[in-house]
């Protein structure tokens, strides 16, 4: 019950620690890869070779989980990408890697995934924060929420002026928002919390802590009510990773 408690006010990740400025959000390139399971150490396999391309031609953020709560054989790759005027030069893999290597890799990586599923996604830092100096979590729990069309820019609201606050004063160590722009609808969003011991999701939720039972409750019908959203847990996989330089 406490996961939901907390996740339905949550109700919105990614993925790693931004470094937020008065410039464009960055720019995220998000895959859901659906891998066949009897094929799951060759796709992590392949995605390693993938990362070492992308970090030698010059890519600095490319991060990956695994669904803990979900569907086991689904990853979550999260890529940064500086602009959309990015694709019409050279890939990071491009600038990595041989064209013969990544004919090579694509053919191998194609024979263990089932599906894909890939959008352009912004990030949202009014809608989050990240105290400096906040490490990769482990394991973090991602909120996906659809917002009625007509009600995004209140729902926005609700969560920067009510729900951030309430987060902030119960102590937790994050959260990070991001919004679909291409791929899917533009009322997607996702946040993400880091979830440093399954332990957290028993007993009273941080909100309750904050906000006392009534208010945890009022916010969470007031942002259910504009929404609707599904509670996964990811597992970090740093072997497949690529980070910024501290």
């Amino acid at each position: 019950m406490k996961q939901k408690q907390i996740l339905t006010v949550l109700f919105c990740a990614v993925s790693t620690t931004f470094t937020v400025t008065a410039q464009t959000p960055p720019l995220l390139n998000v895959a859901r890869v659906q891998v066949k399971p009897d094929k799951v150490g060759e796709y992590m396999d392949a995605e390693k070779q993938y990362s070492a391309a992308f970090k030698k031609g010059g890519g600095t953020l490319r991060v990956f989980y695994r669904s803990t709560a979900g569907n086991p054989f689904e990853f979550l790759m999260i890529a940064g990408e500086p602009n959309y005027a990015a694709h019409d030069d050279k890939s990071y893999y491009a600038k990595g890697a041989t064209e013969a290597d990544l004919v090579r890799m694509a053919a191998r990586r194609a024979q263990c995934v089932d599906s894909v599923r890939l959008t352009y996604e912004r990030a949202q830092p009014e809608l989050g924060f990240s105290p400096p100096g906040t490490p990769q979590p482990k394991t973090v729990t991602v909120v996906r929420v659809n917002v009625h069309p007509d009600m995004i820019q209140q729902w926005m609201a609700t969560v920067k002026n009510e729900l951030v606050p309430a987060w902030k004063k119960a102590g937790q160590p994050g959260m990070l928002a991001r919004r679909v722009e291409y791929g899917g609808s533009r009322n997607q969003f996702t946040i993400r919390v880091p979830l440093s011991k399954w332990a957290d999701l028993d007993g009273e939720g941080p909100l309750v802590k904050a906000l006392g039972q009534d208010g945890a409750a009022k916010l969470g019908a007031k942002l259910s009510s504009m929404s609707n959203a599904e509670w996964l847990v990811y597992n970090y996989v740093p072997e497949m990773s690529v980070l910024p330089p501290q």
